[in-house]
C-alpha cells in the first residue's frame, strides 16, 4: 500500500515556489518569472554611463541592487533610476551579487 501511494505522489505535478525569480537582460530590463513560466516586464533601468547590469540581488525588504560594470547600484523599481552605492575599482572582472541576512538586519 505504501508503495502505491508513493507512486501516485511521484507522478503528481505540483508547482511550489518559495520565492520570486527575477532576470536582468543586457538591455537593463528586469523581468519576473511567473508561475505559468511566462515573464512579466518589471522595469527597464536607466544606468546612464554606468553600463549594463551584469547581475541583480534582492534584499529581504524588497530592495533591488545590481552590478553595472565596476559599480554596485541600487535600483528604484518605481522610476527605473539607479544610484551608485560603491565603485569596486577592479578592472573588468565578472562580478555577481549575493544578498544574505545577518543579525544586524533582523
Amino acid at each position: 500500500m505504501a508503495r502505491a501511494i508513493w507512486l501516485v505522489l511521484f507522478f503528481v505535478s505540483i508547482n511550489i515556489f518559495g520565492q520570486n525569480i527575477y532576470f536582468s537582460t543586457s538591455y537593463n530590463t528586469i523581468y519576473r518569472l511567473n508561475d505559468d513560466n511566462t515573464l512579466t516586464n518589471i522595469i527597464t533601468v536607466n544606468t546612464g554611463s554606468d553600463g549594463v547590469i551584469n547581475d541583480i540581488a534582492i534584499s529581504p525588504s524588497g530592495s533591488f541592487y545590481g552590478i553595472a560594470n565596476d559599480k554596485i547600484i541600487e535600483i528604484n523599481l518605481q522610476t527605473g533610476s539607479s544610484n551608485v552605492l560603491a565603485i569596486l575599482n577592479v578592472p573588468q572582472l565578472n562580478f555577481c551579487l549575493l544578498y544574505t541576512s545577518d543579525a544586524a538586519d533582523e
